[in-house]
């Protein structure tokens, strides 16, 4: 029976985000910590950790969506393992690359563009949302853990 639910995750690894992650588009970077817990000893074999940007242009009728992967990467830790009942904290801070479209770039190049620019991103309703998500690959288990947390840029 414990087999079984190791397999399929019951009483498995849990990981989630804490408050505290965050993504500073100026500095370039997204920071934050991974909680993991679980409820029997387990060794993660991988974590795949991942940003993503979901650039939204247009009204209702016209409206185009565009996701752009700011950062991707399979960390392979040589022994991490959770203990029962504990809670395991990995903090991280990675750099990212953002895409800029033809709109950022003749707003960050023309000072006197820039009005002009803000105006037309009004009217055409480009916005930005952010999202970290991180994927654990745990040893014996057919179930991979993950957690998704959508991010507000530090202003």
């Amino acid at each position: 029976m414990s087999r079984i639910k190791k397999f399929l995750g019951i009483e498995g690894v849990k990981v989630n985000f804490d408050e505290t992650t965050q993504i500073d588009l100026k500095a370039g970077e997204v920071s934050g910590k991974l909680l993991i817990k679980s409820k029997v000893p387990s060794l993660i074999k991988s974590i795949h950790i991942q940003v993503i940007e979901k650039y939204q242009r247009g009204n209702k009728n016209n409206q185009r969506i565009s996701e752009y992967i700011l950062f991707s990467k399979i960390i392979l830790p040589k022994s991490l393992s959770v203990d029962r009942e504990k809670v395991l904290e990995i903090p991280f801070v990675y750099p990212i690359y953002r895409h800029k479209s033809e709109m950022d770039l003749l707003e960050e190049s023309n000072f006197l563009l820039k009005p002009l620019v803000g105006i037309a991103k009004k009217l055409y309703q480009v916005k930005s949302n952010y999202s970290i998500t991180v994927t654990l690959q745990i040893e014996g288990s057919g179930v991979k853990p993950f957690a998704n947390k959508n991010l507000f840029p530090v202003k």
